[in-house]
């Protein structure tokens, strides 16, 4: 795997994670973990070359650290590429591991070993950081303001 056939795998098997470093990382005993909201980008189509290039050199400083990756997805028609964190299975439990992704406000974490999402919060509306119950309609905790 190399970014040239990043979108073979993002087709056939509806993700990646890729190390700039060890290559296809799936399958690792690791969890990923979005770093940060600003380092994911949308996609209405399919990325090119291009766009996988001006990403990587973007986000080279953190791409070239052998704990980080290039993960990208496909979710209801849309394409996404962002940089994730690898989280060793021997210094992270699972409740750790979605710890992390909760403080980052992630959705969901990654389980590379068993390629299987992990959802970061209950199907509830209570806030992770303060426990308030908020009506459903919210975005944010109306305690303190957290993205729920």
């Amino acid at each position: 795997m190399n970014l040239r056939t990043l979108n073979t795998e993002l087709l056939e098997n509806g993700g990646f994670s890729y190390s700039l470093t060890f290559g296809n990382v799936f399958g690792s005993d690791n969890y990923s973990v979005a770093f940060h909201k600003a380092t994911e980008n949308v996609f209405d189509k399919l990325p090119t070359e291009s766009d996988y290039q001006e990403y990587v050199n973007k986000h080279i400083t953190l791409l070239a650290r052998e704990d980080f990756i290039l993960g990208g997805w496909e979710h209801e028609g849309k394409f996404y590429l962002d940089v994730a964190q690898l989280l060793s299975k021997g210094e992270y439990s699972k409740d750790k591991a979605i710890k992390v992704g909760q403080e980052r406000e992630q959705i969901a974490i990654f389980d590379l070993q068993i390629g299987e999402e992990i959802k970061c919060k209950e199907d509830t509306d209570k806030c992770y950081k303060c426990d308030t119950i908020n009506d459903t309609q919210n975005v944010y905790c109306t305690n303190c303001n957290t993205n729920l």
